[in-house]
């Protein structure tokens, strides 16, 4: 058995949602990497 969703629920209603997924990509922490002016507007 793997994945088959993701379960939310909505923090003012409560409802409940069952969101359908084959799999989950969850990111742990981040990193300050430096911006490329040429990725960016001016305005950053």
């Amino acid at each position: 058995m793997g994945i088959i969703g993701l379960k939310v629920r909505h923090n003012e209603s409560g409802e409940v949602e069952l969101l359908e997924a084959d799999g989950v990509f969850a990111a742990i922490g981040h990193t300050r990497k430096k911006r490329l002016p040429w990725l960016t507007d001016p305005h950053g």
